[in-house]
C-alpha cells in the first residue's frame, strides 16, 4: 500500500487531499481529526477502479473527529482519495488514515453507531431518532443500511439540506399532519382577504386556486385595484384583513393557521408569517424564515413582506395601502402595538421588479422625522437608520488582560491610533501579568492621560474582572473590549454609541471578523447544539441570509469581546454573574438586560478583528466548561428551546442560517 499526502492551496481555499493506491476490495475505516471554525461539509471520498469511478460524501461531525466506514466495492481499487476543502483556521490534529476491516470489526462499528443513536439521552440525538423513523428491531436486522442512513442524517444535520423541493414536500406533509391533530376552535376570528388585481389572468387563477384549496375558508374575498382599498375598508366587519397580490399562493392551511394563532395569542394587532417565492418555472424557492418582531431589522430591511394579517381597527388611521411595509410604518405610530410572528411557511409569492423602494424610503423618512437620518444602502434593498448623537458621552473602554504582550500592545495601539470618537478613556484591568514586555508597555502607557491601569490579581474570572473594571470607569457608557481585538474602522465607537445612548437599548454588539476576513461574530443565536454560538461564524463577509449580516439586528445576546452598555443598565441587572467565570457570562448578562425590557442589538457598522479567545485558552478546563453550560441551560432553558430572533426551521447545528434538516410546521 502506498500513501501520498498533499495539501493544495489556490486563490479561494485550502484543500487537504490524501491518496492511497492499489487497495484490495472491501470495507475501510477512515479516521482523522480536523478542528475548524466552520462545518467541513464538502469532504468527499473518490474511489477509482478499472470498472468505474465512485464519489461519496465524507461525513465530518462537529467535533471534527472522522470515524467513517466506506464500502470500496468488490473490484481491485486503483486509488482511493479523500479530499477536504478546509479554511485557514482549520487545525489538523490527526491526519487521515485508513484501515481495512474484517467482517466482525465491520459489524461491531455498525452496531456501535446504531446503539449509540437509539439509546443516547442527548437532545440532538433524540431528534435524529425521530427522523430515522425506523424501529430498533428493523435497524438491527439491517445494520449496514441503518449505519449509512444515520451517517447521512448526521451530515445533513450539520451541513444543511441540498434539495429545497424535497424539504418542502416533507414540510407540507407535516402541515397536514399538524391540522389532523387539532380540534376546531370554539370561536374563530373572521378574516377578509383583499386581493390586489394586476390584470394578469394566469396569476389570478393561481391565487384563486390556492383560496379554493384552503382547509378553512376566509369569511370574505374581495378582488380590487389598489385605488379602491380605502373604500372597501370603510365597510369591513371582519376582525382581520389580509392583503394579497394576484399570483400569491396560500399554503393549504394558511387561513386556518392565522385564525388559530390569533385566537390563542389574544388577538394581536399585526400577525405575520414566513414565505418563499416562485422561480421563473413556477417552482418555490428562497424561503424567508423570519425572526419574531425585530424592529431594528424591520426599519433597515422589509423582512416581513407577506403574508400579514392586520386587525381591522388599526387600519382606521392608515392612508397608504401600497405595501405591508408602509401600512406597518403608519400603524407603528400607535403605542403598544402587539406584533406577532407565526413560524410557519404560509405563502409563496411572485417576485416583482417593482418593490416600491423609493416609496418605502420616503415613508421611513416620514416616520423618523428629526430623530434619525434615513440613508439608502446595499443596492436598493436595504436602508440605513443613522440615529443622531446629540451629545458625546464619555466612554470607558474596559479591557481585562494578562500577559500576552503581542495582543494587548496591538489592541491598545489600534484603539489610540484609529478611534475618532472624541471622548473616551481606556481602563486596563490587569489580572497579574508577569511578562516584562507587558510591564514595560504599562510604564509607557502611564504617561497617557486617557489610560488607567488597575491590578486585580485573582484566579481568572472574567466576570469578576469586568465588574471590577466597570467600578473604576468614569464614563456613563462602558465598552467591554477583549485584549485580542483590533480596531479597523475609526468610527466603531461612534456607531455603537449612537445606539447605546437610546433609552430603549440596553446592549450593543459589533461585527467581529477573523484575521482572514471571515465572520467571527454577527450576533449570538441561542439553541445552537443545545447551547449558543455566534451568527454567521466562519462565513464570508457579505449580505448574509435575508440581509441579516449587513443590517442592524435584534438579538438576545452579543459577545462580550466588544460590547457596549450604559452604566446604569449594568447596575440595574447586577453586572456580570461571577458564577460564569469563563464562558456565557456575556450571554447571561445580555438576557438579563433583555428580560428587563431593553433591546439587545448588533450593528454591522462597527467592525473589528478578533483573534478569538487567545487570552483565556489556558484557563478553560473541562470541569468549568461543563458547569457553566449546565448553569446556562438551567437558567435560560426557554430561550435555548426557542430563540425569538431565530426561526425554528433554520438549523440549530450550524450558524449559517441554513434550513433545518427536520421540517417543522408551526413550531412554537
Amino acid at each position: 500500500m502506498s500513501n501520498i499526502l498533499k495539501i493544495k492551496v489556490d486563490e479561494r481555499h485550502l484543500k487537504f487531499e490524501a491518496v492511497w493506491h492499489d487497495l484490495e476490495p472491501g470495507y475501510y475505516l477512515i479516521r482523522g481529526i480536523f478542528k475548524s471554525d466552520k462545518a467541513l461539509c464538502e469532504g468527499k471520498i473518490v474511489i477509482k477502479s478499472s470498472e468505474k469511478e465512485l464519489c461519496l460524501i465524507l461525513p465530518i461531525p462537529r467535533s471534527g473527529r472522522i470515524n467513517h466506514i466506506v464500502n470500496a466495492g468488490s473490484s481491485k481499487i486503483e486509488s482511493l482519495s479523500i479530499q477536504i476543502p478546509i479554511t485557514k483556521n482549520t487545525v489538523i490534529h490527526e491526519k487521515i488514515s485508513i484501515r481495512k476491516l474484517n467482517s466482525l470489526e465491520r459489524f461491531v462499528h455498525f452496531y456501535r453507531r446504531i446503539l449509540g443513536t437509539y439509546f443516547s439521552k442527548s437532545p440532538a440525538t433524540k431528534e435524529l431518532r425521530k427522523v430515522v423513523k425506523t424501529s430498533l428491531l428493523r435497524v438491527l436486522l439491517n445494520p449496514e443500511k441503518a449505519y449509512y442512513r444515520i451517517s447521512e442524517l448526521r451530515h445533513r444535520r450539520i451541513c444543511g439540506v441540498k434539495s429545497y423541493e424535497d424539504w418542502l414536500k416533507a414540510y407540507r406533509e407535516e402541515e397536514l399532519l399538524f391540522w389532523k391533530k387539532k380540534r376546531r376552535l370554539p370561536k374563530s376570528p373572521s378574516i377578509l382577504l383583499v386581493v390586489i388585481q394586476n390584470e394578469t389572468e394566469q396569476l389570478k387563477k393561481r391565487t384563486i386556486e390556492s383560496i379554493k384549496n384552503q382547509i378553512c375558508q376566509p369569511e370574505r374575498v374581495v378582488f380590487c385595484t389598489s385605488e379602491n382599498i380605502e373604500k372597501i375598508l370603510k365597510k369591513v366587519k371582519e376582525d382581520y384583513v389580509i392583503f394579497l397580490e394576484e399570483g400569491d399562493f396560500l399554503s393549504p392551511s394558511a387561513i386556518r393557521t392565522f385564525k388559530y394563532f390569533a385566537f390563542y395569542k389574544d388577538y394581536p394587532d399585526i400577525i405575520y408569517a414566513d414565505n418563499d417565492y416562485f422561480d421563473e418555472n413556477g417552482n418555490p424557492k428562497d424561503p424567508q424564515f423570519k425572526p419574531d418582531w425585530s424592529p431594528e431589522y424591520f426599519f433597515e430591511y422589509d423582512y416581513i413582506q407577506s403574508p400579514v394579517a392586520f386587525k381591522t381597527e388599526i387600519l382606521t388611521d392608515v392612508k397608504e395601502f401600497s405595501s405591508n411595509y408602509e401600512i406597518i410604518l403608519q400603524a407603528l405610530k400607535k403605542k403598544n402595538l402587539k406584533i406577532k410572528h407565526i413560524p410557519a411557511l404560509l405563502l409563496t409569492k411572485t417576485k416583482t421588479i417593482e418593490d416600491r423602494y423609493v416609496q418605502k424610503f420616503n415613508k421611513l423618512k416620514e416616520y423618523f422625522g428629526k430623530e434619525a437620518e434615513v440613508l439608502s444602502s446595499k443596492g436598493s434593498n436595504t436602508f440605513r437608520i443613522l440615529y443622531k448623537i446629540s451629545e458625546y458621552p464619555k466612554v470607558s473602554i474596559v479591557i481585562p488582560t494578562k500577559n500576552k504582550p503581542e495582543l494587548i500592545t496591538n489592541c491598545i495601539r489600534s484603539v489610540l491610533e484609529k478611534t475618532i470618537y472624541p471622548d473616551f478613556e481606556i481602563v486596563i484591568v490587569d489580572n497579574g501579568s508577569t511578562d516584562k514586555k507587558v510591564t514595560d508597555f504599562y510604564s509607557e502607557l502611564k504617561k497617557k492621560e486617557r489610560i488607567k491601569i488597575f491590578s486585580y490579581d485573582i484566579p481568572f474570572n472574567f466576570s469578576a474582572l469586568v465588574n471590577f473594571g466597570v467600578s473604576k470607569a468614569e464614563g456613563d457608557v462602558v465598552c467591554l473590549l477583549n485584549n485580542d481585538v483590533e480596531v479597523v474602522s475609526g468610527n466603531w465607537l461612534d456607531e455603537m454609541v449612537r445606539h447605546a445612548t437610546r433609552k430603549e437599548v440596553g446592549v450593543v454588539g459589533a461585527k467581529l471578523l477573523y484575521p482572514d476576513g471571515t465572520v467571527q461574530h454577527g450576533g449570538v443565536i441561542m439553541g445552537i447544539w443545545n447551547g449558543t454560538d455566534q451568527a454567521f461564524k466562519g462565513e464570508r463577509e457579505g449580505n448574509g441570509y435575508a440581509y441579516r449580516l449587513c443590517t442592524v439586528q435584534n438579538y438576545l445576546a452579543v459577545t462580550g469581546a466588544c460590547m457596549m452598555f450604559r452604566k446604569n443598565v449594568f447596575h440595574e441587572v447586577g453586572g456580570f454573574d461571577e458564577e460564569f467565570s469563563v464562558d456565557f457570562n456575556d450571554v447571561d448578562f445580555c438576557i438579563k438586560v433583555y428580560e428587563k425590557g431593553y433591546k439587545v442589538i448588533w450593528t454591522p457598522y462597527a467592525v473589528l478583528i478578533h483573534y478569538e479567545s487567545q487570552s483565556k485558552a489556558k484557563v478553560k478546563d473541562k470541569k468549568t466548561a461543563e458547569k457553566e453550560i449546565r448553569l446556562l441551560k438551567k437558567r435560560w432553558k426557554k430561550y435555548i428551546e426557542r430563540d425569538p430572533f431565530y426561526n425554528p426551521n433554520l438549523t440549530i447545528y450550524n450558524t449559517n442560517f441554513d434550513l433545518s434538516y427536520l421540517p417543522q410546521f408551526f413550531a412554537s
